[in-house]
């Protein structure tokens, strides 16, 4: 006789899937509140309907282009509410610490702060009056440059840098002290403090002011059992985007294509102040190429792109 063991979703995950619904409606709401693609009402309809956002569907240029050609704005919440994995990739913390086990390099992890405190590495446990604003200057005065960021949520939120230079401290570029940067942190939750990274040459010279990055695209290919990059694109800073090169929801940055084969930048596009979509063979700011520049070691790039799927 066959034991059949009936699999039953936890309550959490069943709500959440009942929810889901009522989550994408308050996406739409907030993605639609902060949009400066304002679509017409028909359109925007057909734009919900086909799973993105007014931004989305300017971005794509879908009365041009196949909608099944790109990824629906609400396919990341549906990950997260279908893979319970998922949390290790939000967590930055456990995610730089899975990424070192790997032998895969991220930045350096200098100090995970919770309020007020250092929780790693050697707990202080001291309240911003006390210990904590000196391990702060300790932190920069050993590193020079540091990045902060939460250690969950996205979309560059929270994210500021620290440095010192000379007598000064700057936080954004601008003025600040230690002692503020304490107080900051007090009521902020848990944030992770990394080294910052030199970028390399070519992207220092197309967009100084931000870290410049590349994004890949990877996906599991069951039948051959390995992964597969599908697409990539390399991302500037921008005055608006500063201190990040975040190019989504209209923030600033400059986007452009990554050709697999050769690792060559192809046409560079942003969203105006507009909402309208604008192409550039230069960086429209600093007038440094992107069109046709070609990234320096591409092919160990993708390699560890791959080894890191």
């Amino acid at each position: 006789m066959k034991t059949v063991i009936a699999y039953r979703p936890s309550l959490e995950y069943r709500l959440k899937k009942r929810l889901t619904p009522l989550r994408k409606a308050i996406v739409y709401r907030g993605a639609e509140g902060k949009t400066r693609s304002k679509l017409p009402l028909r359109k925007r309809w057909r734009a919900w309907r086909l799973g993105f956002t007014s931004k989305s569907y300017s971005l794509y240029d879908l009365d041009h282009h196949d909608p099944a050609d790109y990824l629906r704005d609400f396919s990341d919440i549906n990950y997260l509410m279908d893979n319970p994995a998922a949390y290790s990739a939000r967590d930055k913390f456990l995610f730089a610490q899975c990424m070192k086990m790997l032998e895969i390099p991220t930045p350096e992890v200098v100090a995970l702060l919770s309020g007020d405190a250092i929780v790693w590495p050697n707990p202080s446990g001291q309240t911003a009056g006390g210990e904590f604003p000196r391990a702060l200057a300790r932190m920069l005065a050993d590193h020079n440059r540091l990045v902060f960021r939460p250690t969950c949520g996205g979309a560059g939120g929270g994210v500021f840098m620290l440095e010192s230079r000379k007598r000064d401290v700057l936080l954004n570029g601008r003025a600040s002290s230690v002692g503020n940067v304490a107080e900051f942190l007090r009521d902020k939750g848990s944030y992770l403090v990394t080294r910052y990274i030199e970028q390399a040459e070519y992207a220092n010279a197309i967009y100084p002011g931000a870290l410049n990055t590349v994004r890949m695209l990877t996906i599991w290919d069951s039948v051959q059992n390995q992964p597969l990059v599908l697409g990539a694109v390399h991302r500037f800073g921008s005055s608006r985007s500063f201190p990040m090169d975040h190019f989504h929801a209209g923030s600033g940055g400059v986007c452009a294509p990554v050709d697999l084969e050769s690792g060559q930048l192809g046409m560079a596009v942003s969203l105006n102040q507009e909402g309208k979509l604008e192409s550039f063979e230069r960086h429209p700011e600093t007038g440094g190429a992107i069109s046709g520049v070609t990234i320096p070691f591409w092919r160990d790039t993708a390699a560890m792109a791959l080894k890191a799927a």
